[in-house]
């Protein structure tokens, strides 16, 4: 449950992140580093979520 919690909300980090990043870069604000880590994590969960998916089909498709 918590996975698919975090696969549902990882794509919003990556594009609140990179929206972030293009506001701080115009006002110069402060929280850059904030936005950073909001694209990181986003990625890393979409990363896990899409390897993890790609597994499980490669498990249940190869049994076939």
């Amino acid at each position: 449950m918590l996975c698919s919690f975090f696969g549902i909300s990882a794509p919003f980090g990556v594009y609140l992140g990179r929206k972030a990043r293009r506001e701080i870069a115009q006002t110069g604000e402060t929280g850059d580093p904030y936005a950073v880590a909001a694209l990181i994590i986003g990625w890393a969960y979409l990363t896990a979520l899409g390897l993890g998916l790609a597994t499980y089909l490669i498990f249940v498709l190869g049994g076939r």
